[in-house]
């Protein structure tokens, strides 16, 4: 995804149509495309204030 979050703009027709078939999507965490700080798990860096 080329370091774009899953809310970026570019993504509302995929997630329409995939609401439209009532879709299940799971996501799975992977490294988030940032620097990270030194001892910091990558989830508590980034994907806490991912979340909705």
């Amino acid at each position: 995804m080329d370091g774009r979050y899953l809310g970026d703009p570019d993504f509302t027709t995929l997630w329409a149509e995939l609401d439209r078939h009532r879709a299940v999507v799971f996501v799975r965490p992977a490294q988030p495309p940032m620097p990270l700080l030194a001892g910091t798990p990558a989830p508590l860096a980034d994907y806490v204030f991912d979340t909705k």
